[in-house]
């Protein structure tokens, strides 16, 4: 009798080791899948950094490029007012200017 008492409960531990073994390894499937989850979104908020430092840059060098035209711009007014030039758009496929100087 205290025999099959022993192996009835040595089979409940052993059922006990088998469920937690089971829950264990699903604990850990679900740990790594949201370490793999956590690893996509690290790259991608790599790849949207790198994107973002790149259109920074370009926006920098238009901004540059926008100062230059509108220096570009300023000097030519300057120079137009001490000739009297005058710069007419659109007449034929491009531009037509007509210079006088003013007595």
């Amino acid at each position: 009798q205290q025999l099959a008492d022993k192996e009835r409960e040595k089979s409940k531990i052993e059922k006990m080791l088998r469920e937690l073994e089971n829950e264990i390894s699903e604990k850990e499937k679900a740990l790594q899948d949201q370490l793999d989850a956590l690893g996509d979104l690290e790259k991608r908020l790599e790849d949207e950094t790198r994107l973002r430092e790149e259109l920074e840059a370009e926006l920098d060098a238009k901004d540059r490029e926008l100062d230059r035209l509108n220096e570009v711009e300023q000097r030519r007014r300057e120079a137009e007012a001490e000739v009297g030039m005058t710069t007419v758009k659109g007449i034929g496929n491009g531009h037509v200017t007509i210079a006088f100087i003013r007595c």
